[in-house]
């Protein structure tokens, strides 16, 4: 585990969580985190390659991490941040739960922008919503955090095979010192 938390624990993802992703795969929970995995990794033996091919890139450019629940065997969702730009100091924020809590998840947030920020020395993050997560574009306006961008017709719905609207949202190290994340960090004891 690469941490351990109030709520969840969070555990870097290698070469030997082969089985665990393909079965995610299947099951078609990663279809939004990653869409269209599923038609390029066809077997355990496949995601195995993949996960060690992205092991071994230097400089990094993924970063993946399994979430799980206190007591609960089976990761709750998976964050990365993918497409680490090195020269630029830039990722994508990319997280997806199916079993949780809105605990776990800030506590996911928290953690992971911290190492981002502090652990990787990003200067940018950036992650998208969809426009039909209404219920978590609400909690962001709420909060005075403003799209830097839309981007239209952006993403195909697997299911339903229609294209949507993305709101792109972006953050920047000093969200750390911002009293509202302060006060998340400290609801979680999220200190180093």
């Amino acid at each position: 585990m690469i941490y351990k938390g109030k709520y969840i624990s969070l555990k870097e993802v290698d070469v030997k969580d082969a089985p665990i992703y393909f079965k995610l795969i299947q099951k078609k929970k990663l279809s939004l985190y990653r869409p269209g995995i599923e038609k390029f990794l066809l077997s355990e033996g496949q995601v195995a390659e993949f996960l060690h091919y992205r092991q071994n890139i230097l400089p990094l450019v993924e970063i993946e991490t399994f979430i799980y629940k206190k007591n609960v065997p089976f990761p709750i969702g998976i964050v990365g941040l993918l497409g680490v730009d090195n020269f630029h100091k830039r990722a994508e924020l990319v997280l997806t739960m199916w079993n949780s809590c809105l605990k776990a998840f800030f506590e996911t947030v928290v953690v992971s922008l911290r190492a981002a920020f502090l652990g990787l020395k990003l200067e940018k993050i950036f992650f998208l919503v969809s426009e039909k997560n209404k219920d978590f574009l609400n909690f962001l306006q709420k909060r005075k955090l403003s799209p830097e961008g839309i981007l239209k017709k952006e993403a195909l719905d697997p299911d339903l095979h229609t294209r949507y609207d993305v709101f792109r949202f972006a953050l920047f190290p000093d969200i750390l010192s911002d009293p509202r994340f302060l006060n998340l960090q400290r609801h979680f004891d999220v200190t180093t």
